[in-house]
């Protein structure tokens, strides 16, 4: 058989395949029949594209006939064709948050949603799991070290020098009104702000980092939708040879491999001289190290990814979001920005390096906006992602068993809004509403925007809520001091009010497309 015909027939069977089973394809009833199967009605579409955008119907309505009653359902899973998506109730929500990663697993969840292992992205390991959650937070609070040398500042201090710095380099001259789109403006504010604690000095400022994590982001993005979308789970293995967002991946990993086996080098031999660095790489050579497991070039470049793409998006289409809410309310906006006057005269804030965690917390009314911005405009539909990995499957106490390698989710948009949990005006957004709670309650560490409840699982729970969420935090904030201290922005004209979010299966999207005006402020 000649290499022509070899390449057209991988070229073509997946093309075929893909056309026929679309052709052909309609969501499956589920296999699951204790529980119950939502799907749209016989008279209407029930295609897979309108489980592309629509989903938030089917979600609304099994909310309110079964989990609002305790119950579980179940429906079409997009990641998985033969296995239905399980919905579980709030009644099942400490047995799945305290269940070990042996039983339900939120890493395997996550390769089966993301198709990680068929696009060549990073997968999710405990080294950098414990650098997120372990060595990050503790930085947030003490002192960072270069090269052994300890700073006055902490790494609060540092993050708001290179926030500031980040704005001069990414944001337009604005004398005028200047149209600019603020999610890619954000998600290159971010990338720098946060390369210090993830790779630290020697490539923070480095716009070559900068345009892998941001390239290696796009592409690994789209190649997993693509994928996909394109070919079948069965020839998903033809992705490497075929596609061109898959060959990217592979091609920004490699050199990014090349970039980090340089420092990782030369790391190693400024440990045996006794020089120690606070930061991501170091982190995770103590990591692999304490684990017994030899680091290379390429891990470490996996590695970074995975705890960079899980911030980088997130938080920046989190700040987006809340822009565009703080937008549509101008006198809560007057609000934040005296409130951050008066934090700076409290505890002696000068310039934007002049900030600590401590002082970050002060601005209570900006976090309680963030919060209720993240309640009423969720980025996930779904939370508390996990996979049965158990042969004989995972068995709940009230008798309710589901088979191995079924994918469990809890409805996190819908708890969001539910009347029951948050008062008769669920659905109105309220600025002050965790500010309230911290002043009646007297808990101020509870309604803080990175903490975690039952009736808040935007950030998950137990031994998997999201690690990063105390940097996204201090980050965000960080951004907005900036933002509201230098800036006016305003919507372009023609757009009045928050513009539409973006659906995708589950996954939710503030609008990325529109440019914003911004103006510098007039100082007096």
């Amino acid at each position: 058989m000649s290499s022509l015909t070899i390449l057209l027939a991988l070229f073509l069977a997946p093309l075929l395949t893909f056309l026929l089973y679309r052709r052909i394809f309609s969501p499956k009833r589920s296999p699951l029949p204790q529980i119950p199967y939502l799907e749209f009605p016989p008279q209407e579409d029930n295609s897979f594209s309108r489980y592309l955008h629509d989903t938030r119907s089917l979600m609304r309505r099994g909310y309110n006939e079964y989990t609002k009653k305790g119950l579980p359902f179940a429906m079409f899973n997009h990641v998985d064709f033969n296995s239905p998506l399980v919905i579980l109730p709030l009644k099942y929500l400490e047995e799945v948050r305290s269940a070990s990663t042996g039983r339900l697993s939120f890493p395997l969840s996550l390769e089966r949603s993301t198709i990680i292992n068929d696009i060549g992205g990073p997968r999710m390991t405990e080294e950098a799991i414990r650098v997120v959650r372990l060595d990050v937070t503790r930085c947030l609070a003490g002192k960072v070290g270069i090269g052994g040398e300890r700073m006055e500042r902490g790494l609060v201090g540092i993050m708001g020098g290179k926030c500031a710095e980040a704005y001069k380099r990414y944001m337009p001259e604005c004398k005028d009104w200047t149209p600019v789109n603020a999610y890619q403006f954000m998600l290159k504010v971010f990338s720098q702000v946060t390369a210090r604690t993830l790779v630290g000095p020697e490539l923070c400022d480095s716009k070559e980092w900068l345009d892998i994590i941001l390239g290696f982001t796009n592409a690994a993005f789209k190649a997993s939708h693509g994928v996909r979308e394109k070919y079948h789970p069965l020839l998903r293995w033809t992705a490497k040879y075929l596609d061109k967002d898959v060959k990217d991946v592979y091609r920004i990993r490699k050199r990014a491999g090349e970039l980090l086996g340089t420092i990782l080098e030369k790391r190693k031999q400024e440990e045996k001289e006794g020089i120690i660095y606070e930061d991501g790489i170091q982190w995770l050579i103590s990591a692999y190290k304490a684990a017994g497991k030899e680091l290379s070039a390429d891990q470490l470049a996996q590695d970074e990814f995975i705890i960079t793409i899980a911030s980088i998006h997130s938080s920046s289409a989190t700040a987006l979001s809340c822009l565009y809410d703080l937008m549509d309310r101008r006198e809560i906006m007057e609000e934040i920005k005296e409130e951050i006057g008066k934090v700076r005269k409290e505890f002696g804030v000068e310039g934007s390096e002049g900030w600590t965690r401590q002082s970050l917390a002060g601005l209570k009314l900006m976090d309680s906006f963030m919060k209720e911005s993240q309640r009423i405009h969720p980025l996930q539909q779904l939370t508390m992602q996990r996979m049965v990995v158990r042969e004989e499957g995972f068995l709940f106490k009230d008798g309710l068993r589901l088979p191995r390698y079924t994918q469990i989710s809890m409805p996190n948009e819908m708890i969001g809004l539910d009347e029951e949990l948050h008062g008769e005006d669920a659905k109105e957004f309220d600025a002050k509403r965790w500010l309230r709670k911290r002043e009646e309650t007297g808990e101020g560490s509870r309604y803080h925007f990175a903490s975690i409840s039952d009736d808040m699982l935007a950030f998950g729970s137990g031994m998997h809520a999201c690690p990063g969420r105390f940097l996204a935090q201090e980050v965000i904030k960080l951004m907005f001091v900036e933002l509201l201290e230098e800036f006016e922005v305003r919507y372009p004209e023609g757009v009045e009010k928050r513009p539409g979010d973006i659906l995708k299966h589950h996954n939710i999207m503030p609008n990325v497309g529109v440019e914003l005006l911004f103006r510098e402020q007039k100082k007096s």
